[in-house]
């Protein structure tokens, strides 16, 4: 008697066969495709805090990755440095190369910012593609952010008589030598000012104490609060003695009010000046550490002004003040 085997085994085989095949098929191909990945180095800083973007593209060998040309702004931050590693052999495979562009960024305002979808250009053999990041968002957070508001008064109460014994305190020693450091700087700045045989003009006697100021930042930032002070002390005095102002005990807030009244400095110099008291604040008064890269970029910042303002001060000012300066 004869037996007619099944042929359905053989019908499953061949189908389950097509499958992988076409599974393989997509998986080759799939790696073949152009990938992105974007990573950021902080997504929540604070204001003037520098931090890096990097874009990578890992697309086979032979493939053209242009990135969009980088401008001063990108979004709400400001560019300030920008590095390409191009074409380099992918760890992961070796029929890919990677192209990495990094940009360093800051942003001058607080709050919940984004940074914008980029678009990437690649090219192939027989194709050309479009690669779009996705936005990123960052929080921008202010220097004394979570730190109660010194200009509001709380919890008054009426005056307690209580038989408590005070130990002695010795603030006064530290008012005292900070106001003889800051009495011994407006005088060695008015003597170096006032010399004749070389004079000395603010603008430069400022750059002079910032470049010493440069010179004394430790790498350690034990001493934060003395350098905020000294930095603090050169701007305020040069203001002075640019603009001749009395009163040198004013604060930074009123001594920056009274210029833009008086239309000696505008308000995007107001506002970088700013910057920078908040900086010194924040290390001098709120007890918060500050890094030695900070210090110097706020040195560098302070620097620029000096100049900027020096420039302005003497494109504005009258003959009769050039006079008077020379009779000086």
């Amino acid at each position: 008697m004869n037996t007619i085997r099944p042929t359905q085994p053989i019908g499953i085989r061949l189908l389950l066969a097509a499958m992988f095949g076409l599974a393989w098929i997509q998986h080759a191909h799939a790696s073949q495709d152009p990938r992105l990945e974007t990573t950021v180095s902080q997504s929540s800083l604070q204001v003037a805090e520098p931090f890096w973007l990097d874009l990578t593209v890992e697309a086979p060998i032979g493939a053209k990755v242009d990135f969009p040309a980088p401008g001063e702004m990108l979004g709400g931050f400001n560019v300030l440095d920008k590095q390409d590693l191009f074409d380099i052999p992918s760890r992961d495979t070796d029929d890919k190369r990677t192209w990495t562009r990094r940009l360093r960024l800051e942003s001058l305002v607080t709050g919940d910012l984004e940074i914008p979808s980029l678009e990437i250009q690649l090219s192939e053999k027989n194709a050309s593609h479009v690669i779009r990041s996705e936005p990123i968002p960052i929080r921008i957070a202010s220097v004394l952010e979570g730190h109660g508001d010194p200009t509001q008064i709380r919890d008054i109460q009426s005056v307690v008589d209580v038989a408590v014994p005070q130990a002695p305190s010795h603030a006064w020693v530290w008012w005292s030598i900070g106001s003889m450091s800051g009495l011994s700087v407006v005088v060695a700045a008015v003597a170096l000012v006032a010399r004749r045989r070389p004079r000395m003009s603010p603008a430069d006697w400022a750059t002079q104490q910032l470049d010493l100021l440069e010179q004394a930042i430790p790498t350690e930032t034990a001493e934060s609060g003395q350098l905020a002070s000294r930095l603090a002390t050169i701007l305020r005095n040069y203001l002075q003695l640019e603009f001749s102002l009395a009163n040198p005990g004013r604060s930074p807030d009123e001594l920056l009010e009274t210029l833009l009244d008086n239309h000696s400095i505008d308000d995007a110099t107001s506002d970088q000046l700013s910057l920078i008291f908040a900086l010194v604040e924040r290390a001098q008064f709120a007890g918060l550490p500050v890094a030695e890269k900070q210090f110097l970029d706020a040195i560098d910042r302070a620097r620029l002004l000096v100049t900027r303002i020096a420039k302005d001060s003497e494109t504005n000012a009258s003959p009769a003040d050039h006079a008077t300066t020379e009779a000086l």
